[in-house]
Parts: structure tokens; sequence; C-alpha cells
């Protein structure tokens, strides 16, 4: 009876010695397993997140799908602040309150940086760019898509003149790139880039309209009985990538749209002012039109 005590101790202490063996070899194995599940969460998690980076002249208030996440010079850069990817409303109110605010879709992409840059003015003479890295499915290719407000821009990359807005130029050298935009009746608008294998890098720009280049109309005259005489100088409407023009209820692209002419119609010109022309549609409802989509026709 004895012995079996006595053996019934030893394998109790043997097993007891074991477990705490055991213990000492896998706790740490176990906690290391742990340690790094937490750190492939935080990756995965941070992963799903790109920067947003804002700068506005004058300083502004950014509001994203309606809520305020800062001030200009405004930069979601850090990995404890950036932004889950997805796409988004941008909205960048200036300081300034006579200042029309701007409003623009915008997409946050994993792991890389939006940037967007405004110079707000009155009228047609605010300009801005929007620059966005998308990943394709080639990591060995890259690519630059050009847009445009007006389009059918002129674009030069690298001083060297390509072809109209918008445009795609496919594979292009690994690089800092400079690309500029030019059209007449605007101010040219340069940026510079930074081509990535893998990614397509969008680059849309607002052009602003140099003032230097609009003419002052209608001219009052006197004619020979000596009562005033306004002539009114018609405009025809031009060609569109959309097939029609906007009327907007203001001389503003975040205007509301109160109406669309078709190319070829003629309208009279009521008022202009930077860029924008006033006219009647048919149905006596009087709005605004870009300028730089119409013909001034000679009377």
């Amino acid at each position: 009876m004895f012995a079996n005590l006595y053996l019934y101790d030893i394998v109790s202490i043997l097993s007891l010695f074991n477990m705490k063996k055991f213990l000492l070899i896998f706790i740490p194995i176990i906690l290391a397993v742990i340690v790094f599940l937490a750190v492939q969460y935080y990756i995965s998690q941070n992963g799903k997140k790109g920067a947003l980076q804002v700068t506005a002249t004058p300083n502004s208030t950014v509001f994203l799908n309606g809520n305020m996440i800062g001030k200009t010079p405004l930069c979601k850069c850090d990995e404890n602040n950036m932004i889950p990817v997805g796409k988004y409303t941008l909205k960048i109110v200036p300081m300034q309150s006579e200042l029309p605010s701007y409003q623009e879709k915008i997409v946050i992409n994993k792991s890389v940086m939006t940037v967007v840059d405004r110079l707000f003015g009155r009228g047609a003479t605010s300009e801005g760019s929007v620059i966005t890295l998308t990943p394709i499915d080639s990591k060995t290719e890259m690519s630059i898509l050009v847009l445009s407000t007006p389009d059918d821009a002129s674009v030069f990359i690298d001083n060297n003149s390509i072809v109209k807005t918008p445009y795609l130029l496919k594979n292009p050298t690994e690089s800092d790139h400079e690309i500029k935009i030019t059209k007449n009746g605007y101010k040219d608008k340069k940026v510079k880039i930074h081509t990535v294998n893998g990614y397509k890098v969008t680059l849309s720009i607002t052009l602003s309209v140099d003032i230097r280049d609009i003419l002052l109309t209608p001219t009052p005259i006197a004619s020979s009985s000596a009562k005033i005489i306004t002539v009114l100088q018609k405009i025809s409407i031009l060609q569109t990538s959309t097939g029609f023009l906007r009327v907007r209820k203001i001389a503003s692209v975040s205007g509301d749209e109160i109406g669309r002419l078709s190319s070829g119609e003629v309208l009279e010109i009521i008022e202009e002012k930077s860029g924008w022309i006033k006219i009647e549609m048919d149905d006596g409802e009087i709005g605004w039109i870009s300028a730089g989509y119409t013909k001034k026709i000679s009377q």
C-alpha cells in the first residue's frame, strides 16, 4: 500500500514538472504568435487606408462627406489619421465668404496619397488640380491620364507637345514629370507628378480664365436721331464633349444647372463677366454659360 502511495506521489511530481516545463517552453511561443497576429491585423487595417493632402489659397475649411476634417494646409498622412479607402465628396470652403466654395468627387486608394490644390477666384478665375494614384493589374506598367476643364486643351509633358485633353499616356518613364496645360483664353497651368510602376496617375486640371482676353460688350452708340442704341452681339454654341452646354443659374461651375444648349444654337449676349456669358433661353429663363464653348458672330 505504501509503495503504491509513493509511486502515486512520484507520478504527480513528474506530471507537475512536465506541465511547468511545457508552460515554460510554449507560453513564449503562444505570446509571440499573439503579438504577430496583432501586428498583422494592425498592418492590414492600415493597408486599407490612404492619405489625403489639401492645399488652398486663401486658407479654407475642408469637409469630407459633409464632415469637417480640418483646415488647409491639411495632410491626413500619418498612419494614425489616414482615411479608409473609398469614394468621397470633398468640399473646400474658403474663409473669405465672398468666394464660392469648391466641391469634387475624389477617390482614396490603398497606401497612396490623393493631392488636391485649389486657387480661389471670382467666377471662372478659380483654378486647381486633383492628383490621384490608382493601382493597375500589371506591376511593371504605368500610365498618365490628363483631364481638363474645359477640355480640348493642349498637353505638354516635360516640354514635349502631345495632344489634346482628355489624354492617356501609357508607360512613361518612372520618374518626375512636369505637365503643362494650355488653352486660348485661359491661363497656363503647370503641375509636377511622379509616376510609379503598377499605378495610373490621374491628373484633373481646372483652368482659370485669362481676364485679359475678355472683350467687354455690348457697346452703346448714338444714332443720328440722338437715341442710344445697344448693339447686341450674338454667339454660336460650339461642340462639347458631352454634346450639350450647361446653363447655370449663376456665373460659376458650382451654380445649379437650369438648362442645356445644343451645338449650333445662336443666342444674344445679355452680359459678360469673367469668362461667363448671360443669355436668355427659348423658354424665357435667363442663365449663364461658359464663354469657352461659344463663338461670337460678326454683326
